[in-house]
């Protein structure tokens, strides 16, 4: 019997300026031989010396501060990466388009929420 295997891992899955998110999640699903990443990332932080960030600044996209966004993984060496040439669809929520105290909870919820969604998929 095919199990469901979900592995939390410490770095983000795409954005190019992912190392200076804050918050940033990548979650691999795998089921069989179906694989796919699930990645957040958010509260940017651009080190821009001697200028003063705005909000605007901080925007990870268009009038968003986190995104989600799913991909097949592909094998790079012995690590099960994010194939952002390949994006999966999905029905969850992917974006919030606010930078507030409470936006990191939102968008590990958001986050869980698109693995669930995933999982399930993955699976049938």
């Amino acid at each position: 019997m095919t199990k469901l295997k979900i592995t939390e891992r410490g770095f983000a899955g795409h954005f190019c300026g992912s190392a200076s998110c804050l918050f940033h999640r990548n979650t691999l699903v795998e089921y069989g031989n179906k694989r796919m990443v699930v990645s957040t990332v958010g509260n940017y932080r651009p080190a821009l010396r001697g200028m003063e960030l705005t909000n605007r600044d901080r925007q990870i996209g268009l009038d968003r501060y986190y995104e989600t966004m799913v991909f097949r993984a592909k094998k790079i060496g012995v690590y099960w990466e994010a194939d952002v040439s390949e994006e999966i669809e999905f029905n969850s929520a992917w974006s919030i388009d606010k930078l507030e105290n409470e936006s990191d909870m939102e968008a590990d919820n958001m986050h869980d929420k698109v693995v669930k969604e995933i999982s399930r998929k993955i699976s049938k």
